[in-house]
């Protein structure tokens, strides 16, 4: 499993949690491993989160991209629950 630690990939697998954010883990590279969230994901969660209710295709705009890739977005934070 890679992890993202900093500007850098890393092949090895830390230990703990303690030592990613030693490591200098980012809040969105902990949930990268933790959730096993990709960047879209993370990206429309924000969006919503500073947007408040949006459609698919707004949030596509948004995100510079496709409305199906938006609203699978959506669909994927509504069946972990997030959104």
């Amino acid at each position: 499993m890679l992890f993202f630690i900093g500007n850098n990939y890393s092949g090895f697998m830390t230990n703990s949690i303690y030592e990613m954010i030693r490591a200098s883990f980012r809040c969105e590279d902990m949930v990268k491993c933790v959730l096993g969230f990709k960047s879209l994901k993370i990206d429309a969660y924000k969006v919503l989160l500073i947007h408040g209710l949006l459609t698919a295709e707004k949030m596509g705009e948004i995100l510079n991209r496709e409305r199906s890739t938006a609203y699978r977005s959506l669909q994927n934070l509504i069946a972990c629950g997030i959104a």
